[in-house]
């Protein structure tokens, strides 16, 4: 029997119930998107063969860009993977650069970011005490934050001090919200500049004598931060790693726990069930999806964990070796950075409304071809992984069209594609070689 008949003889029994193999991507796969675990440094080539930095934060913005946070600089993964420094130095810290090019400027250990429907970029620059923005031409300002760390509130955001902010989020409004670690408060920063606090306890003044309460201002909270997001509603949540919860400050200025019991807990526990009844210990970062889901790492064992905003319950997703601070695409699906110096992928939903990755011949011997339908047509990166999630093989070609992938060996692969508007997941099997 020749190659093609084989191929012929086992297709009949995989295509004719499903047309062709396909795994969607609430799967949840976990691959490697970034880093090859080496610490170090290396751009202009694709990301899962870059070497990287200890990664402090990480971000995806509306475009498909994923951009990571490490030593003194920030790094932008494109659409079609490939890494490159858009800011600051990694090895040389400062704060210099303010009206010019961001990749001229230095930075002091830029954590937290987000960006606004403009596509502006904003990074917590801690230990710089400020925030700044990168905007759409390359070009970084400081919008909060005034030489040196301090306690100010209630002026113009750039006469305001701050002392180590962690973590920035924005609103449908453009307005800017800051986790301003150091001074353990949430400040906001509205569309003419002006900054107030909207919750934490004010340095100086006598510490309440309940920290913890629900249903009371959230100017009377002890507080401290690994993540901040806004949902659609104009709440604000973050993370608090030192007493395990997830809290929410509303729109009038109360605070209420919504997941964790002020103690750490066994990793999972409370699953399927209400978040104010979970056990969590120390939640890492927070990020929120399009309909105000709640994404976040349960510290211990790295557990990638969602609160449903609708009935308010929890969930594990899926382990992520080494996880510490998650993001999310347009499409639902999640980037965790790992304190192995890599980024994972993990693929949570379907891409709605944009069709099922078409991989064909499946099963295949050494090659098969990949269509990727979309409204758009554009270039796509398709990698094929290994089982244990490493990348063996990239390919590039046009969605709507034929994208051949080849494999080195028999076995079944996981193939992940993206573009600027989409992203798949799919299965094949390499049944001889």
């Amino acid at each position: 029997m020749n190659v093609l008949s084989r191929i012929s003889h086992r297709l009949v029994a995989f295509i004719l119930p499903l047309v062709a193999l396909t795994i969607s991507a609430n799967a949840q796969t976990v691959s490697v998107f970034a880093g090859d675990g080496q610490l170090g440094y290396g751009d202009g080539g694709f990301a899962i063969d870059a070497v990287l930095d200890i990664i402090s934060g990480i971000h995806t913005d509306n475009s498909g860009n994923v951009y990571i946070t490490g030593g003194h600089s920030i790094r932008r993964i494109s659409p079609d993977g490939v890494i490159s420094t858009i800011a600051g130095n990694r090895a040389q810290s400062g704060k210099t650069g303010d009206g010019g090019p961001a990749l001229s400027a230095r930075l002091n250990y830029p954590i937290g970011m987000t960006s606004d429907k403009y596509g502006n970029l904003y990074v917590a620059d801690s230990r710089n005490d400020c925030i700044r923005k990168i905007d759409n031409e390359g070009i970084i300002t400081t919008v909060a934050g005034f030489s040196g760390g301090g306690f100010t509130t209630d002026t113009l955001a750039i006469h305001a001090l701050l002392k180590s902010p962690q973590a920035v989020a924005v609103d449908e409004r453009n307005n800017l919200y800051i986790a301003d670690g150091g001074n353990n408060r949430i400040c906001k920063v509205d569309s003419n500049g002006f900054l107030t606090t909207i919750a934490g306890h004010t340095p100086g003044t006598l510490l309440p004598k309940d920290g913890k309460s629900d249903s009371v201002s959230a100017l009377t909270a002890l507080m401290y931060f690994s993540g901040i997001a806004v949902l659609p509603g104009g709440d604000v949540v973050y993370s608090d790693p030192v007493q395990h919860v997830i809290r929410k400050v509303t729109t009038d200025g109360l605070v209420f726990t919504i997941a964790g019991k002020f103690v750490a807990g066994t990793p999972g526990e409370g699953d399927a069930g209400p978040a104010i009844s979970a056990s969590l210990s120390g939640p890492l970062g927070l990020k929120t999806d399009n309909k105000g889901d709640i994404y976040f790492i349960d510290q211990a064992y790295g557990r990638l964990r969602k609160i449903n905003t609708t009935d308010y319950t929890i969930n594990s997703i899926v382990q992520v070796p080494g996880g510490r601070f998650p993001t999310i695409n347009t499409q639902g699906n999640v980037y965790v950075a790992s304190d192995r110096k890599k980024v994972y992928y993990v693929s949570v939903n379907e891409v709605e409304g944009k069709g099922d990755m078409l991989i064909f011949p499946n099963p295949c011997e050494s090659r098969a071809y990949v269509t990727l339908p979309l409204q758009y047509q554009e270039m796509a990166t398709v990698f094929v992984m290994d089982m244990s999630g490493r990348v063996i093989n990239v390919s590039k070609g046009q969605t709507n069209g034929a994208i051949g992938i080849d494999f080195p060996r028999s076995g079944v692969f996981a193939i992940r594609a993206t573009s600027t508007h989409g992203d798949w997941g799919g299965k094949v099997s390499v049944v001889s070689h």
